[in-house]
């Protein structure tokens, strides 16, 4: 009795599997974005965490708790850092608004002669303090979208945070098991396109990251 697959049934069954995979992937969208973005952290935390692991001989899983924890510290940090300087522009913008808005209705209060005609603006431009009064009074109905925008920020970090610690602690598992997919005399070919790709990927995120922070730096100032 033979134990191989016709070429006409092996199609068949990688037809079904695209065709499940697909419907995996469009019904688990809405995980895809965390995942992405926690495997490309892992990607840039990858060499600090080598770094650690070469310097102090510490086992993986401590050395991957131990850069987690710290870049997850200076996040927090820098937010905590920049998050006061925000606030204080936003009350800085908040008062020239509130300032521009009484000049414009002490000019409205007060009629004004244009070639014989008197010209009342009240009568045509709403009462601003009453737009800001009705813009107030419509925060609480926005705090529930508020609270529910905030919990699934949360949950997208938690779940950014378990890609990125598993993938760090088990990517070498990950890399060997996709290796021994690929045939043996394809192999070397495999591992030359992984280091370049390497390489590249990681010149590109490190050239943004050092851009990104040249601007946050000169806009800060």
């Amino acid at each position: 009795m033979t134990t191989e697959w016709s070429p006409a049934f092996r199609n068949w069954i990688l037809t079904a599997i695209a065709i499940l995979a697909v419907f995996f992937i469009w019904f688990a969208r809405q995980l895809l974005g965390p995942l992405i973005i926690g495997s490309l952290l892992a990607f840039l935390l990858n060499p600090a965490v080598n770094f650690v692991k070469r310097r102090t001989h510490w086992p993986h899983t401590l050395v991957v708790s131990f850069v987690v924890l710290g870049s997850l510290a200076l996040i927090i940090g820098l937010i905590f850092w920049i998050v006061p300087t925000l606030i204080s522009q936003a009350q800085l913008v908040a008062e020239d608004i509130l300032h521009f808005l009484n000049n414009v209705q002490d000019f409205m209060a007060e009629p004004f002669m244009l070639f014989d005609f008197t010209i009342d603006l009240r009568n045509v431009v709403p009462d601003l303090s009453q737009l800001v009064v009705d813009s107030l009074a419509a925060v609480p109905n926005s705090a529930v979208l508020i609270i529910e925008t905030t919990s699934r920020n949360l949950i997208w970090a938690a779940m950014i945070l378990a890609t990125v610690f598993y993938l760090l602690r088990d990517w070498q598992k990950l890399r060997n098991w996709v290796y021994g997919l690929v045939p043996e005399a394809e192999k070397e070919a495999a591992s030359i396109i992984y280091r370049e790709l390497k390489q590249i990927w990681m010149g590109y995120f490190r050239g943004n990251l050092f851009l990104m922070f040249v601007v946050g730096v000169v806009f800060s100032l």
